[in-house]
């Protein structure tokens, strides 16, 4: 009888004696879902994140060129902008303009145009417009919509509080 319980109480010290003495509980269903969500919700961050930073940090002529065009829309639709309100008093007035671009054409921004918008609104001081792609007759433009008009998309928003993080 000594010696089984002796043969106990050296098996017993290795469990002491271990790193981590806890038994492991297996994670409950509910658990391993709340932790697989966990981790698709930090991969979307991490994918979002690197997207913008494509922009931020420009691997790329082409981002390059994209957002001097975008710089280049803004201040000639500013211009035009500022020039129509010098004639207050007159009634002749610009009605419609149309910017026409080379990123209106390419095929990124048919969808992916959310991360040089934000690009754009993080990186021009004090913006007043926000940049759009408008479709007119099979053609691509860009507008701008006042600041505090234009509605953010869902991606919009999570990029802007991905990249406060």
């Amino acid at each position: 009888m000594s010696q089984s319980i002796s043969d106990f109480s050296k098996k017993f010290s290795r469990f002491i004696n271990a790193e981590n003495p806890e038994l492991k509980i297996p994670l409950t269903n509910e658990q391993k879902l709340q932790q697989c969500i966990n981790e698709t919700e930090e991969s979307r961050k991490e994918k979002i994140l690197r997207q913008y930073q494509s922009f931020k940090n420009p691997v790329s002529q082409q981002i390059e060129e994209d957002q001097q065009n975008l710089f280049a829309a803004y201040n000639l639709f500013k211009s035009a902008t500022e020039l129509n309100n010098n004639f207050e008093k007159s009634k002749t007035k610009i009605a419609c303009l149309k910017i026409a671009s080379p990123l209106c054409s390419r095929s990124e921004y048919v969808t992916g145009f959310s991360f040089l918008r934000i690009w754009f609104l993080e990186n021009v001081q004090n913006a007043d417009f926000v940049p759009v792609m408008v479709e007119e007759n099979e053609k691509r433009f860009l507008d701008f919509v006042p600041i505090d008009e234009y509605q953010f998309s869902r991606l919009e928003k999570e990029i802007l509080q991905v990249i406060k993080e």
